[in-house]
């Protein structure tokens, strides 16, 4: 990440804050992987 980019998210998050948002993105980027690898669709998408 850039050094300026982490200075903009240091300005409004706290350093907890910044954890809990890292922790936040990685468990959803792991859900959606499993959710890729076992060709889970979507209920928004069936039901289109």
């Amino acid at each position: 990440m850039p050094d300026d980019a982490y200075r903009a998210v240091r300005a409004v998050f706290g350093e907890k804050e910044l954890v809990d948002l890292t922790i936040a993105i990685s468990l959803m980027n792991a859900y959606d992987r499993m959710a890729i690898s076992f060709r889970n669709t979507p209920d928004a998408a069936v039901k289109k």
